[in-house]
């Protein structure tokens, strides 16, 4: 059982501090056979930004994480939203790097994906701990409604990931498989910054 808190902004262009984001990155990787989750839910009316977690200290590190780096509230939701219907899934797999790289792509773009169809769509991105110091994504779109297929947002999507994968040198692997979600590659916790953020009025794919 999951707890969703969703993001209400006080600020109307909220911006992502890289260097405190990066001092703080631990507080998203959840404790130890616990999931932490970050979900986009995009509609031609409106885009909302929640934040889950299966685990009350989790959440407590990932509320933390959130208010010290955005102007924000957190509205606990009251009834569990359920799970989205996956229509396609990936894995994050990490590239070594000599030096941090830095990307607003991704979310930015899959934030605005409704553009293309006018459907409410879902992104969803579950982290798992691996180890002591490292992190696990993985990520699924989808909707709400199995009846809904993605037609022209595939190669919208494919696109996107493409240049959020040569910006960042975080290869996206799709996941074939049935469940929910699957496990990576573990990474360090500062590279999420390239795909647990709030988007910014900036990037274009």
């Amino acid at each position: 059982m999951y707890r969703w808190y969703r993001m209400v902004f006080t600020d109307l262009y909220p911006t992502t501090d890289i260097w405190k984001y990066r001092s703080m990155a631990e507080l998203l990787v959840p404790w130890k056979n616990e999931t932490n989750r970050f979900r986009i839910v995009s509609s031609p009316d409106v885009t909302d930004f929640y934040i889950g977690s299966s685990g009350m200290e989790s959440m407590s590190m990932m509320k933390s994480f959130f208010k010290r780096l955005y102007d924000i509230r957190l509205e606990p939701v009251p009834d569990d939203p359920g799970e989205p219907y996956p229509l396609r899934k990936f894995i994050f797999v990490p590239r070594r790097s000599m030096r941090p790289l830095y990307s607003t792509s991704l979310i930015q773009n899959l934030s605005t994906i409704h553009a293309i169809s006018g459907r409410e769509l879902v992104t969803d991105l579950a982290m798992y701990r691996s180890g002591r110091e490292k992190v696990l994504v993985s990520m699924r779109i989808g909707t709400f409604s199995e009846l809904h297929t993605l037609r022209g947002e595939n190669a919208y999507i494919d696109r996107v990931l493409r240049k959020f994968s040569r910006e960042s040198r975080i290869r996206v692997r799709e996941v074939r498989r049935t469940g929910s979600f699957h496990r990576a590659a573990g990474f360090e916790p500062s590279r999420l910054i390239n795909i647990v953020r709030v988007p910014e009025d900036e990037d274009e794919p």
